[in-house]
């Protein structure tokens, strides 16, 4: 299987957003790079092209699987850790045929192909010598039932190639909310999975960093979740594209990133909206994926009532009283046990908030009772000069976004060199 390594012609890095789409197509889609992984037993999907009006053809985001499926049932049941699927994926009423199972990555990181099986995989090019590589690395050395359990996506593969490596993982399902969710307990299964695939991570110092929904974060191990025949759908945390991995023996009340670590992730709980000049990374992640609840199931609560608690306390502003990522899953868990079997079945028609996060009170629909038992929970206003120094943040930034985290660095390099000669001074005299 010796072969040339591949010459990859794009550059990529965590975060980056602008970059030159038809540049990693080519590299793809080269008669090189589909030979490369054909020797090592991928086949990668076909790049689909679209046909303007001009009678122009170009090349899109979408790809196809080679070997088309052998069975002739709708559902193809696949033994884990790959995915079954569903073969009316790409099948909609009134729209033109579409190729079978096909898939569609607008990253330009990431492709899909079958192994000598025709099982589906995901593939994802990563730098060498970088916390995403070593994320991947440990997570392809435990073992898979460890990880179905805790709800990480598996590993199965690290292809080496001059400095770069290509993560194989299963393929996933395209779209967390597609379709959209039709019972209590479905909603409440992709929290318990997230809040268990979080505290695996943060157990084994790795911070997310870039909690989110969308694209390949959270995912489904089924194409294609059919809940409405209650199919056994499995969700998994499988991006660590924004990943740190802190030393095993690290203490993570002392891990600290500077602000601007925290810029252009999703992580949209505002710990350095206020000029923080650092932040607390595994606080972060908890928030991240607090507001997330928040925003896309917050007004479950009015039926689930304890994910009012348990969202504030994932979410507040007081760093200090913020859940843990275990904390989080141990109180879902304990509070989850007291909740009737019937209350889970309930139908759900929608679940996002009508208002942004921070503009609505998530405890609006729940009873005045378990308000009053819970209170203790419940987030306390934001104080007035964190109030302030948001404002200032939000306004300084459009100047020079380093103005006020570097203020308050040197206000607080005065602050403890004061506070220490304070302390040296009357200890002296105190000793005289």
């Amino acid at each position: 299987m010796e072969s040339p390594p591949l010459k990859v012609t794009f550059s990529f890095e965590a975060g980056q957003r602008d970059f030159d789409e038809s540049e990693r197509q080519e590299f793809w889609d080269s008669p090189d790079t589909i030979e490369w992984f054909k020797l090592r037993g991928y086949t990668l999907y076909q790049r689909g092209y679209a046909t303007y009006s001009t009678g122009e053809t170009w090349p899109t985001d979408s790809s196809y699987p080679v070997f088309p499926p052998e069975s002739d049932g709708e559902f193809i049941d696949v033994e884990y850790p790959y995915s079954s699927y569903d073969i009316t994926f790409n099948v909609r009423k009134g729209c033109p045929p579409q190729p079978l199972l096909g898939a569609c990555e607008m990253s330009g990181k990431v492709v899909f192909a079958q192994d000598t099986h025709k099982r589906h995989v995901a593939i994802k090019i990563v730098h060498a010598d970088t916390d995403e590589y070593r994320v991947l690395r440990f997570l392809s050395q435990q073992n898979l039932e460890v990880l179905k359990e805790n709800c990480i996506l598996p590993v199965l593969d690290l292809l080496p190639n001059d400095g770069f490596w290509f993560a194989v993982m299963p393929r996933w399902g395209s779209n967390l909310f597609r379709p959209f969710f039709t019972y209590t307990f479905e909603i409440i299964d992709i929290m318990h999975s997230c809040l268990k695939g979080l505290s695996y991570l943060h157990e084994h110092n790795i911070v997310h960093g870039d909690i989110k929904f969308e694209n390949m974060l959270l995912s489904h191990f089924s194409n294609m979740s059919n809940r409405r025949e209650n199919r056994v759908i499995r969700y998994a945390l499988c991006d660590y594209d924004c990943s740190i991995m802190f030393p095993p023996t690290a203490n993570k009340t002392d891990c600290r990133l500077p602000h601007y670590e925290s810029w252009g992730t999703f992580n949209l709980s505002y710990d350095t909206a206020g000029g923080e000049y650092d932040y607390d990374p595994f606080a972060l992640d908890v928030g991240g994926l607090g507001v997330q609840f928040s925003q896309n199931f917050g007004v479950v609560a009015a039926k689930i009532h304890f994910l009012a608690p348990l969202i504030d306390k994932m979410t507040t502003w007081d760093i200090s009283q913020r859940f843990t990522a275990s904390e989080a899953l141990i109180f879902f868990e304990e509070r989850l046990a007291e909740v009737p079997e019937e209350a889970l079945r309930d139908h759900i028609r929608g679940a996002h908030p009508d208002k942004a996060y921070l503009e609505w009170d998530i405890w609006e629909d729940v009873p005045a009772e378990f308000a009053e038992e819970w209170k203790i929970y419940r987030t306390p206003p934001i104080p007035w000069h964190l109030q302030t120094l948001r404002f200032l943040d939000r306004h300084l930034s459009r100047l020079n976004p380093y103005i006020l985290p570097k203020t308050r660095f040197y206000l607080s390099c005065l602050a403890s060199v004061f506070k220490t000669v304070y302390s040296f001074v009357f200890s002296s005299k105190i000793a005289i």
